[in-house]
């Protein structure tokens, strides 16, 4: 499993090719995107995606059950940039892959929100 942010859905190819995550956003960009990229999802399987912001509280949080059994799969889920844009600091992500009730995967990752 793997998973990134970005400032929008990224295109599924992007994600096989290991170019759709950034490491820096601007508090501007059109959204805040968590995607995970999954090898292996079974029909039944659950994905968490959470956010939290620079201050730990959560910023959202997704679950999605898989409805097919799938060789290798993407999801994503974010938020729009509000009005004032995104406060500067580090956010971070995470994405659980859970079956039959037990986590059999997890990963986190991170991205930096610049001013401007």
């Amino acid at each position: 499993m793997s998973a990134g942010f970005s400032p929008l859905i990224p295109e599924f190819a992007a994600i096989k090719a290991g170019t759709a995550g950034t490491d820096a956003l601007g508090a501007r960009d059109a959204a805040l995107v968590i995607w995970a990229y999954v090898h292996g999802g079974r029909s039944g399987d659950v994905l968490n995606l959470q956010i939290t912001d620079p201050s730990g509280a959560e910023l959202h949080r997704a679950e999605v059950t898989l409805e097919r059994t799938q060789a290798e799969l993407f999801r994503a889920a974010g938020r729009r940039t509000p009005a004032g844009g995104w406060a500067p600091g580090l956010y971070q992500g995470e994405v659980r892959l859970i079956r039959g009730g037990t986590e059999i995967d997890r990963i986190a990752t991170t991205v930096t929100i610049t001013p401007g």
